[in-house]
């Protein structure tokens, strides 16, 4: 973990320092105008998507930062900003959020030119040319800041959760790839108004609508999500008060089951429903009937649930995310309600259990999940 952060912290010092000598600092009246956009985006805050996956519009800064204030000043900047935050956590979470933000800006800054990107483009005259050697050039910086971004958080949620890398990049993209997308419109037309319309920093006022209305429906999708979890949790809750003796048991089920699943290479929505259908587990206990399919038959209507009401409804032979759920079940119950050492409630498991399946168990048991990490975009 600490190697890793070191490492990531040395490439983001060498880029900077390749940006600072690849041309003339800028004036500094556009850096503290953008300096002063980045406080007004950090009050604004982040927008929880889902594990490991946090949305904000520092992107559209940090790219704009590019062509506004060129190579040397799109890394002062991002060194600013890095300097200037503060966060909770271990130090090498702090420094690894910092050393992020700093690559990702000084990446924009020396891409943007790299690929053709115009600088004065107050002197770019027509659409075409505006597209060519503007837009573009920033679209690929754009694409450049997103991998990079992915790329530095699935490794270090490899190395402290153990996720498979393509699992979290396939999650990642698909959470925020168009969000990113979006950043780059708003980044053009904050660099349109900014130089060739003239406005200067004035042009913050008028980004600041779509800034704030983009902020504003990210919350909304967040908000959403937050609704079905809690309609999740009162099913939850309706299981551990009806069980009492297993207060705990659903949201250690769930958790087992999708650090296994994860681990299995299981694809983003079908770990999804897992850790909902281990979270629910126990709901065919609290209906009358005696079937697996009494507890699903609850979760009718909520479209949210579907997948996991499969699961949880899933015939012999079941798919392996069923099978992952019932593990991770009779484990928890092994260890927790009878007492067992893992190590030999792991051996029960072995008859019936495929072998991989009980050695993911094994090591998503082991496994302690990872602090909160914030980078400033996806992933933050």
């Amino acid at each position: 973990m600490i190697p890793y952060v070191l490492a990531v912290s040395a490439v983001t010092a060498i880029l900077v320092t390749t940006a600072l000598r690849s041309g003339p600092m800028p004036r500094p009246a556009p850096l503290i105008a953008m300096l002063v956009l980045y406080g007004l985006v950090w009050l604004v805050g982040d927008t929880f998507v889902e594990s490991h996956v946090n949305l904000s519009l520092l992107g559209v800064v940090l790219l704009a930062a590019a062509v506004i204030l060129g190579p040397p000043g799109a890394a002062l900047f991002g060194v600013a900003i890095a300097a200037l935050s503060r966060q909770a956590g271990p130090w090498w979470a702090r420094l690894f959020n910092m050393a992020m933000v700093g690559l990702l800006a000084s990446a924009g800054g020396l891409v943007y030119p790299l690929v053709g990107g115009r600088s004065d483009i107050g002197e770019v005259v027509g659409a075409g040319p505006l597209l060519r050697e503007v837009a573009v050039p920033l679209l690929v910086a754009d694409v450049v800041q997103a991998l990079l971004n992915v790329a530095l958080v699935v490794g270090i949620v490899r190395l402290a959760q153990g996720i498979p890398i393509r699992l979290q990049a396939k999650r990642m993209i698909l959470s925020s790839g168009a969000v990113y997308l979006g950043y780059g419109v708003l980044a053009f037309v904050l660099v349109v108004l900014w130089l060739p319309a003239g406005l200067g920093p004035m042009s913050i006022l008028l980004l600041l609508v779509p800034l704030f209305g983009a902020q504003w429906a990210l919350a909304q999708y967040s908000a959403q999500v937050a609704s079905q979890e809690a309609s999740l949790e009162v099913l939850v809750a309706a299981i551990d008060t009806h069980h009492p003796e297993g207060s705990g048991r659903s949201a250690r089920v769930g958790d087992l089951a999708a650090r296994t699943a994860e681990h299995l290479g299981l694809g983003v929505l079908e770990v999804n429903d897992v850790r909902r259908a281990g979270r629910l587990n126990g709901l065919d206990q609290v209906t009358a009937g005696s079937g697996r399919a009494d507890g699903a038959r609850m979760l009718e209507g909520l479209t949210f649930l579907k997948g996991a009401a499969t699961l949880l409804a899933a015939p012999d032979p079941a798919p392996v995310g069923a099978v992952v759920v019932a593990a991770a079940a009779r484990f928890d119950d092994l260890v927790h309600r009878l007492g067992m050492p893992p190590a030999e409630a792991l051996a029960a498991l072995s008859p019936d259990v495929p072998v991989r399946v009980t050695e993911a168990l094994a090591w998503s048991w082991d496994r302690v999940p990872a602090p909160d990490l914030a980078d400033g975009e996806a992933g933050s």
